[in-house]
């Protein structure tokens, strides 16, 4: 080609009688062909390029002529082309050069290209260059990094989704299980499974369900339906499946998509509620959130499943704002106006009223809706969720009074503390009164446990009197008798009585019926019946040593009569018996009984 050392372009515009084997003909065609053409050297410099490659990378004829291929080789992409040129040169006679890297353009801006290349022979059939044909492939590495993308966003869709999702081929051979899926069904390898039909795993009452979802699919049909199945471990669960196809653009099935959502627990109260009609009703309405949609208007249209379900409402009664009819009717009109301002700003939506749920029962829900715009700016639709906040609320409420309960309860172990240790600190040095002060605030600390234990609600007297017997528990039913009905004491009764108990068990086991081998206790109660009930406790004791009333009234005969007395509203009887102290307490059953 006598041309091919000739620079710049076309001189001439071409001839139309030229020869198809002339060079001028070959000329016009290398100048006008509008891809990019590119005749290298040996040595890997251009010799003469087209005006494609001009228009492609922004150099003019002479700036590209004896330019080396390198230097328009993107630095990523050099040191790998060098040895695909290095070579394809060395393969001499017919090698073929074809890579995909990016080219350099002269502003700077990167371009992909595909380059396809032939060495061309003399007619002794030595190589004298080579002639290459370079492709803008830009848009089409621009789509691929986007389906990538693409590809990565939906499999961290796919990954992150709380359901089992399977991909199999369409004869229903497992492809892939999320690891969601994976976790679900209890499977450690997923390996074992990969290439295994769906169908195996389902037990013999499923499979033909199974079977007929993948037939479905493999015809372009979607399926849904719950089965049984249990788990890899043998887990036994339900689950709710939707089997789809998914399609190539003629229409034609090549993948099977499968969504398994584990509704085992649902299945199971569904179960225990069949039981009972009313309990049946209740639980048909049962969900913890609500997703619906509204059109621009902010009005509901089309079928609103989760609502209808929830509120027992027609898809004809929940239309526009026949929702509303649903929510309580002091609630329903200050939602509307504030929906409607939301709507008019095109802003978040957030509110709480109250719905009524299709067995007739208020719940209280949590409001948040946000709109859909379109490309112009204009609301497209609504999405929002009502999330049921009814125990949330309930919760928040009873810690609230447990809190002021327990404030206040403390005020009051804290005044009882305050006159144990006034009162202990009367007589007596410092160690006799340490002791006598702790013995009294673990007999305080007794009562505490057994309250705390029934949740302040009250104490049976049994369990009180076991409480503060307890070091005396080996003695229970010999030399201790106990017994009497049941009643439930209240705080303030179990406390005082629990005192009471510590005291009267201390000087048992100090002076009395407890201080040698042979003395007993017998502590018994029993309720009169009468218009007004009343309660008698009574410790008595006997076989222990002589008994002599006390020479000052200390503070154990305040706790054993005074304090008694006051928290129950009665009156005590102390005598002290040659044979053994006899203690009696007598009071209205109502001022000391919890209220079942």
């Amino acid at each position: 080609m006598n041309w091919l050392n000739q620079t710049g372009p076309i001189d001439n515009a071409p001839q139309l009688d030229a020869e198809p084997n002339s060079d001028q003909f070959h000329r016009i065609a290398f100048d006008l062909a509008p891809i990019a053409i590119a005749f290298v050297g040996l040595d890997a410099r251009f010799i003469k390029v087209n005006q494609s490659l001009c228009t492609l990378t922004g150099y003019t004829f002479d700036e590209l002529a004896g330019k080396p291929v390198a230097e328009l080789t993107h630095l990523d992409d050099r040191d790998r082309d060098v040895e695909l040129v290095q070579a394809y040169f060395s393969q001499g006679g017919n090698a073929v050069y074809e890579n995909e890297k990016r080219y350099v353009r002269k502003d700077g801006s990167v371009c992909w290209v595909a380059v396809t290349a032939r060495i061309v022979n003399d007619a002794k059939g030595q190589p004298v260059h080579s002639i290459a044909v370079i492709r803008d492939i830009s848009d089409r590495k621009a789509a691929e990094a986007a389906l990538q993308d693409s590809e990565a966003f939906n499999r961290s869709i796919v990954e992150t989704s709380p359901d089992c999702l399977k991909v199999m081929d369409t004869k229903g051979r497992i492809e892939f299980i999320n690891s969601n899926g994976c976790e679900l069904l209890e499977i450690d390898d997923f390996q074992k499974l990969q290439g295994r039909e769906w169908s195996e795993f389902w037990p013999a009452q499923s499979r033909d369900q199974i079977v007929n979802a993948i037939g479905s699919a493999g015809s372009g049909a979607s399926s849904h339906f719950e089965a049984f199945c249990p788990t890899l471990k043998g887990t036994a669960k339900w689950w709710d499946v939707a089997v789809n196809p998914a399609l190539d653009l003629q229409g034609r099935c090549i993948r099977i998509v499968a969504s398994s959502r584990d509704v085992t627990q649902r299945k199971q109260d569904e179960q225990a509620l069949r039981e009972s009609e009313e309990r049946f009703r209740a639980a048909v309405g049962i969900v913890s959130s609500i997703i619906w949609t509204n059109n621009a208007e902010g009005r509901m249209k089309g079928q609103q499943t989760s609502w209808g379900n929830f509120t027992g409402q027609s898809e004809a009664e929940y239309q526009g704002y026949g929702w509303a009819n649903a929510v309580h009717p002091d609630d329903s009109l200050p939602t509307i106006a504030a929906w409607k301002v939301a709507v008019a700003n095109k802003s978040l939506f957030e509110f709480e009223h109250r719905v009524r749920r299709r067995d007739g029962e208020w719940r209280l829900f949590s409001i948040r809706a946000v709109p859909v715009l379109s490309d112009d700016g204009t609301i497209r639709e609504w999405v929002g969720v009502h999330t049921d906040i009814t125990e949330q609320k309930k919760s928040e409420v009873k810690i609230r009074f447990l809190m002021a309960e327990v404030t206040h309860r403390s005020k009051n172990l804290l005044g009882v503390v305050q006159a144990v240790a006034r009162q202990t600190g009367y007589h007596g040095d410092p160690a006799t009164f340490l002791k006598r002060l702790t013995d009294r605030i673990q007999g305080l600390a007794a009562s505490q446990d057994l309250l705390i234990k029934n949740d302040w609600f009250g104490v049976e007297i049994s369990d009180l009197v076991q409480g503060h017997l307890a070091h005396f528990k080996e003695l229970i039913g010999t030399r201790i008798i106990v017994g009497g009905p049941s009643v439930y004491l209240n705080p303030a009764a179990a406390q005082a009585i629990g005192m009471a108990l510590h005291e009267l068990a201390t000087n048992a086991a100090k002076y009395g019926a407890l201080s040698n081998a042979d003395g007993r206790v017998r502590l018994v109660w029993n309720v009169t019946e009468a218009a007004v009930p009343n309660i008698t406790i009574q410790w008595t004791e006997d076989g222990g040593p002589m008994v002599e009333p006390p020479s000052r009234v200390g503070f154990g005969n305040v706790v054993m009569v005074r304090m008694a007395e006051a928290a129950v509203n009665g009156s005590v009887v102390l005598d002290y018996h040659t044979q053994g102290l006899h203690w009696k307490l007598v009071a209205p059953l109502t001022d000391l009984q919890t209220q079942m």
